[in-house]
């Protein structure tokens, strides 16, 4: 909550959502991903710098075209690109109960930082910060049919009022504490005593309710980024399954539930300017089970070493945590998401 970093392809998803949302290109939208463009001075690359031809959003984030987020977010333009990054929650804390939270850092049309290479390079994760905590907020709304909410970590806080001890150990009076600030800010305190007997503390509790924030994107965006979104995640699969099945084709990430995904390979920046060339950030962000939603999950790796991406070590992390998760929820898995040579019990 207080780590920023740059996201990388994971932020695609907003760009996608936000572009859907104001109509600025539908699902069926194609832009020509030639591979490398150059815009604002600089040259933009796909991953493997190879084109994916004419593409739709949902390949966008299918291939995890940084080419094809670019030609996306041009129709777009910034001003409506960064007014969804706000309402996403960009920028700005996100309240949580925790101290020392970041805001992030999104330079918009208004910031005396921006310029055309920062809208290009934000399109597909760059350039721009974000916490851990913002990323999954965005993400869970999208799974929560495009509403966006406030984060809580303290579920219940209760109280206790103390009572006196007698000299043998009795507890015979419950104290009540009123605090009154009077005419100079410093604060009163009175002491109500109870002869109730021997009653101990008495706790009362308050319970954190959930908090919406705003509806973000519509229902019907948000179903459609899931089902982009579960294709994503189905591409992925191959990392885990094809050792173990040799299927290296798209299959069910985690057998028997439908589960949305986006991986992302962040560069760091370095203190005195540019990229560290050595080290990365590999992550996965996705939610499960897809139209169920019960859990968001972003896993993180800083510096995974012998991963050039980062993907690696993030995608296992993910499918363990996700599988894990759907078993401590003991949510019954659909045989007709299991592909050939899959099974439940994968562990």
């Amino acid at each position: 909550m207080s780590s920023l970093y740059e996201p990388g392809s994971t932020f695609k998803i907003i760009t996608a959502a936000a572009g859907l949302q104001s109509r600025s290109f539908t699902a069926d939208t194609l832009v020509n991903d030639i591979g490398i463009i150059d815009r604002a001075g600089m040259r933009i690359h796909n991953w493997n710098h190879a084109g994916n031809g004419m593409i739709t959003v949902g390949d966008m984030l299918y291939y995890s075209s940084n080419v094809g987020a670019v030609l996306l977010n041009e129709l777009m333009g910034p001003e409506t690109f960064y007014a969804f990054l706000e309402d996403f929650g960009f920028g700005v804390s996100t309240g949580v109960d925790v101290s020392a939270e970041e805001q992030g850092i999104v330079h918009g049309p208004a910031s005396p930082a921006f310029n055309a290479a920062i809208f290009v390079s934000n399109s597909y994760g760059q350039g721009v910060a974000v916490t851990p905590l913002q990323l999954v907020r965005a993400v869970a709304a999208i799974a929560n049919d495009g509403v966006l909410m406030k984060p809580y970590v303290v579920a219940e806080r209760c109280q206790s009022q103390p009572s006196l001890p007698e000299p043998d150990g009795q507890q015979t009076a419950d104290i009540s504490y009123e605090y009154e600030e009077n005419e100079i800010g410093r604060a009163e305190v009175s002491f109500d005593g109870a002869d109730e007997g021997n009653q101990g503390p008495e706790q009362g509790c308050v319970t954190t309710m959930p908090t919406t924030i705003r509806q973000v994107i519509e229902p019907g965006v948000a179903w459609t980024i899931r089902r982009m979104l579960v294709n994503a995640a189905n591409h992925y699969a191959p990392v885990i399954w094809g050792p173990k099945t040799g299927n290296w084709a798209d299959q069910w990430l985690v057998p028997g539930y439908e589960v949305g995904a986006k991986t992302g390979t962040a560069s760091i920046p370095l203190p005195g300017g540019g990229y560290d060339p050595r080290y990365v950030i590999g992550s996965v962000v996705g939610f499960a089970p897809a139209e169920t939603t019960r859990y968001a999950v972003l896993v993180k790796i800083d510096r995974p070493e012998g991963d050039a991406w980062g993907l690696d070590a993030a995608i296992p992390a993910f499918y363990e945590v996700v599988s894990q998760l759907m078993r401590y929820e003991r949510l019954e898995p659909d045989p007709a998401l299991v592909s050939a040579g899959q099974s439940f019990d994968h562990q």
